[in-house]
């Protein structure tokens, strides 16, 4: 996930109706240490709800891979959606709850996990670690995406709904 607040909302939602396997944190509205971060939070709240047991989260994708990207926080983020932290900026000391610091496992123990454990993966943002995932499996691999589509960047046939 890129951790923006629609991504947070996916997630809340996922984790109360899916079995999450992982959660694989990487660039996009944020640097993917801001991600981990974000996702920690939104772990955490769902923890101190619900009291179930945790996905792992793990680094993925720090940079894309496409030369054309868009602009992300690591420039001025004061005009974009979801604030400078990806979550709309909003303060930890205002949460009834601690945030854990859970621990952050690497890509290559996801790709580990995953040739062991192979299921489907719901790409939220950037689908450069799908990218890597599938060059690194040997086999073929199903993949939901729910991100953005940038047909004025992209020149394809890709469709969006929206």
């Amino acid at each position: 996930p890129i951790s923006g607040l629609d991504d947070a909302l996916a997630i809340l939602i996922a984790l109360k109706n899916l079995s999450i396997h992982g959660i694989i944190c990487s660039f996009g509205n944020c640097a993917a240490e801001q991600v981990v971060k974000n996702v920690q939070k939104i772990l955490s709240a769902h923890y101190h709800q619900y009291k179930a047991q945790l996905p792992p989260i793990y680094f993925g994708s720090m940079f894309p891979v496409s030369k054309i990207v868009r602009k992300t926080a690591d420039i001025s983020a004061k005009n974009e959606w979801h604030g400078y932290d990806g979550l709309g900026d909003v303060d930890e000391q205002l949460f009834d709850f601690e945030v854990q610091k859970l621990n952050v496992l690497t890509f290559q123990q996801f790709i580990e996990d995953f040739k062991q454990n192979p299921s489907e993966i719901i790409s939220l943002g950037s689908l450069t670690s799908c990218y890597h995932i599938q060059k690194l499996c040997d086999f073929r691999i199903k993949v939901f995406a729910m991100c953005g589509c940038f047909p004025e960047l992209f020149k394809s046939k890709a469709q969006c709904p929206v």
